[in-house]
């Protein structure tokens, strides 16, 4: 085997794992396999994030995003309603998520605890989801297309037991439930991926070339 074969040998496995979460991720999607929120039924916590977060763990941010990227083509490609504006919201709820996780090891040194590192990655994950998300949601709702999604969101609000009147105020209270909602979804997404990556990595079956995480925090060496 020549040097330039062995040099590649780790992009080939960082490209063949972000392919194997992406296929994960699309089928779940495709697969249904979901819950939906009580508020507003139509928005559901999806375990093809996991996926996705777990992609970020392993492959780092540009591996995160490349699997984010094709779990929203996939999206486009099924949805049997509205291909566009639901599938990238998710990508931007999804992307928010995963941007946050990456502020949260900028917190990190070398050899924090497990405890530390998880709550920075849950803490920063969540709180940008929240704070981006929250004006998309309602410029979405409230500017870009008050007649078609903001009624059908109010309807759902109603049919839980919110009732609310006007506009405006219909637009804030459908915001704050889908705040609600991500913040959730946040803590879903992070805390799933955070325990399949620590159980892989106690049974030994993550490559020290493909624990992105553990580099950055000096637990493994590249290789």
């Amino acid at each position: 085997m020549t040097t330039t074969q062995i040099n590649r040998r780790p992009d080939t496995a960082r490209v063949a794992l972000a392919a194997t979460l992406a296929a994960l991720a699309s089928l779940i999607s495709i697969s249904g396999l979901s819950v939906p929120f009580p508020l507003m039924p139509f928005l559901r916590f999806d375990a093809a994030e996991i996926p996705d977060a777990l992609a970020f763990l392993l492959l780092g941010p540009t591996g995160g995003l490349a699997v984010t990227t094709i779990h929203w083509m996939t999206l486009n490609l099924s949805a049997s309603f509205d291909p566009v504006v639901g599938p990238t919201m998710k990508f931007m709820a999804v992307f928010a998520t995963l941007l946050g996780m990456y502020v949260g090891t900028l917190f990190l040194g070398r050899g924090s605890s497990d405890r530390r590192s998880f709550l920075s990655l849950l803490v920063w994950g969540t709180a940008l989801r929240f704070l981006i998300m929250l004006p998309v949601t309602f410029a979405l709702y409230y500017l870009v297309f008050p007649a078609t999604y903001l009624t059908f969101a109010a309807k759902a609000l109603a049919a839980a037991g919110i009732m609310v009147s006007g506009q405006l105020a219909t637009a804030i209270a459908v915001t704050l439930a889908t705040a609600l909602f991500n913040v959730m979804h946040a803590v879903i997404t992070i805390s799933a991926s955070w325990g399949l990556y620590r159980t892989a990595g106690r049974m030994k079956v993550i490559r020290p070339a493909l624990d992105w995480f553990g580099q950055r925090l000096g637990r493994v060496e590249a290789g």
